[in-house]
């Protein structure tokens, strides 16, 4: 009995744990890029928090699709779906010259690759 305890509680405790290092690399990731954004498209502070919470929510949303398809087909179709959402959602917080500027950085970098 006590055995199975002590498994179910080191279980629990590495799901956790996962669960939060994910929370946490999608805060960092989130973080990196409204900074990048901030500097390269001259952001003012509400706009930079605005597309760090778009990235943390887009993050999140990414883990969800994850946990719930698995290792599946459906897992990358769930994840484009959701990543096709960023730039409709960053042209709710940007001005028209700097998304017009931001969508000129990306397809330069999409293009570099």
């Amino acid at each position: 009995m006590r055995k199975a305890l002590a498994i179910s509680i080191l279980f629990f405790s590495a799901l956790v744990a996962k669960t939060q290092t994910a929370t946490e690399n999608g805060e960092r990731l989130a973080h990196k890029i409204a900074n990048r954004m901030k500097d390269s498209l001259d952001l003012t502070p509400q706009q930079r928090n605005a597309i760090f919470q778009i990235n943390r929510d887009i993050h999140s949303e990414k883990q969800a699709a994850i946990q719930q398809y698995g290792n599946t087909a459906e897992t990358g179709r769930a994840l484009q779906r959701i990543e096709n959402k960023r730039d409709s959602l960053y042209r709710t917080v940007l001005t028209e010259e700097k998304y017009l500027l931001y969508r000129s950085k990306k397809a330069n970098l999409v293009n570099a690759n």
